[in-house]
């Protein structure tokens, strides 16, 4: 039983950086309606960055310094964001979806490839600080204070975004260019600028969940594909533009992976997409239900 609540609790964390980088995916398709395949980039140069960062505090296995380097990497990664929308995105807008992906890919590949010419193709890591590798008992349980750390950023930025969408005045003018961004523009709202703030937090959380898995990564270029193509799933799974929906889809596909890992290791590498491909049909399903549940109400 330990073991179990053990792999729930890693579970929960494990699901965390895919919950930051999916919710900035779907914030930027629900506002502007692009596929932006170069969040895995972002999400790479944020680990990066926060590997750089670490030797700038001095490095070593303090837990400022990789606070420091988490910071930076998010406010860094933000900036790149906003030069992509002004240079990239707001020209993709308007085109076909298809054209969206395509033009975001190639973005992806420029991204890995000033990565490499920056920081080379050899990995890179970031030393754990000491007081984040402990263990703290909870009961036949147990879980790392670096666990701890990840949940408790998971929530906070979870209560954030429903704060920001929901009770800001920005939060209404993105869910008003969401809904209709013609009739947004006509009632005074600058859409573009709206879409900019937009892809800026997609960033800042693509750079955040760099940041944060680097001390239990190999960085390298490797990590733009390995977590973006989850991502788009869990984006699928919890629905374009939902953020609960994003944070329930990356807990299960996060518990799932960790039970895998826990119970059953050799089959890691395509079990991930196994609960992906189970989770998408289960959904259909649900969808499906639906309308025979609303003749049954009425009849």
């Amino acid at each position: 039983m330990g073991q179990f609540l053990s792999a729930l609790l890693s579970g929960l964390s494990t699901g965390v950086p895919l919950f930051l980088i999916a919710s900035g995916l779907t914030l930027i398709f629900g506002v502007m309606g692009i596929l932006n395949f170069a969040h895995g980039g972002f999400f790479m140069l944020g680990a990066f960055v926060a590997v750089s960062a670490a030797g700038w505090f001095g490095g070593g296995s303090g837990g400022w310094t990789l606070f420091g380097a988490v910071v930076v990497a998010a406010v860094a990664i933000a900036a790149v964001a906003v030069v992509c929308d002004l240079v990239v995105f707001r020209r993709l807008q308007k085109r076909e979806e298809i054209i969206g992906l395509l033009g975001t890919f190639a973005l992806l590949l420029l991204l890995v490839g000033v990565a490499e010419q920056v920081w080379g193709v050899t990995p890179r890591s970031l030393t754990m600080p000491t007081a984040l590798s402990k263990q703290i008992a909870l009961g036949p349980a147990s879980i790392t204070t670096y666990d701890v750390m990840l949940i408790a950023i998971g929530l906070l930025v979870a209560v954030g975004l429903w704060f920001l969408l929901r009770r800001t005045d920005f939060g209404r003018k993105a869910r008003a260019v969401a809904f209709d961004r013609s009739m947004a523009a006509a009632l005074g709202i600058k859409a573009s600028l709206v879409g900019t703030g937009v892809v800026a937090i997609g960033g800042l959380l693509a750079g955040l969940a760099g940041g944060l898995v680097a001390p239990s990564v190999s960085v390298d270029a490797g990590l733009s594909l390995s977590f973006i193509v989850p991502c788009f799933a869990i984006v699928l799974i919890g629905g374009a533009g939902s953020i609960s929906g994003a944070l329930v889809a990356a807990i299960i596909l996060g518990v799932a992976q960790s039970l895998v890992v826990n119970y059953a290791p050799s089959f890691f590498g395509y079990a991930t997409y196994v609960v992906i491909g189970v989770l998408l049909l289960l959904r259909a399903w649900i969808r499906n239900l639906r309308p025979a549940e609303e003749r049954e109400q009425v009849a």
